[in-house]
């Protein structure tokens, strides 16, 4: 319950870093609350399986912010207030990576999470197509180097909103994804599990610094 309560304050960071994929200052945004050092947070969590923290792109990626826009239905007033984080990973072993991308919002999260797309991507026509759709997840995402069905394993830390705590384990399933029954609800990491912590990114310092991205300059372009 420690861990999953420093969680609680690392997701309450992300309401205070709503800003531009221009840049933000920490002047255009509210003061924070309790928050945690997100190092230490990482320290508890994952020890002592030797997992890797992973950082999302600071790049801003119009056609993705277009794309995500799009999806979710975000109105363009609301596109200064709707944040993405994004970082390549693969996922499925075939030598090209897809995306794991998370909007976070006031408006689009819950208790429970951000919403969050598993994404393959055409770089030539700067074109999307949705792997998987998550209703809700907390970051870091685990991605396990164990693989099942050739796609590598997922761990999402699931708490909040009347749902059990713990750490959901997912396994890929040929016709149905990550998200079904067979999956685990573990009290704790396993010690031999190894991987990567996807989108391990520290929001506190992403609002202190104006480091973060948004939809708000959303237009069809690749990353620089």
């Amino acid at each position: 319950m420690k861990n999953i309560w420093k969680y609680s304050l690392v997701c309450i960071a992300a309401l205070f870093f709503l800003g531009g994929c221009g840049r933000k200052t920490a002047e255009d945004l509210e003061e924070p609350g309790d928050l945690i050092d997100m190092t230490e947070f990482m320290e508890d969590a994952f020890a002592p399986a030797p997992i890797q923290p992973s950082y999302a792109s600071d790049t801003p990626y119009g056609a993705l912010a277009v794309f995500l826009a799009d999806y979710y239905s975000i109105p363009e007033s609301d596109w200064v207030q709707t944040a993405y984080y994004y970082q390549y990973f693969d996922f499925d072993g075939d030598g090209a990576d897809e995306i794991f991308a998370v909007l976070v919002s006031e408006k689009t999260r819950d208790g429970a999470g951000d919403p969050a797309l598993l994404l393959e991507e055409n770089k030539q026509e700067n074109t999307f197509a949705a792997v998987e759709s998550f209703e809700r997840v907390h970051t870091p995402i685990i991605v396990a180097d164990q693989k099942t069905n050739g796609w590598h394993d997922i761990i999402f830390n699931q708490y909040g909103k009347g749902m059990e705590s713990g750490y959901l384990y997912c396994r890929y399933e040929e016709g149905v994804g990550y998200q079904h029954d067979g999956n685990q609800l573990l009290d704790e990491i396993p010690e031999e599990l190894t991987g990567d912590a996807l989108l391990s990114d520290n929001m506190i310092d992403d609002r202190d610094k104006g480091t973060y991205l948004t939809l708000e300059h959303a237009a069809p372009n690749s990353p620089q």
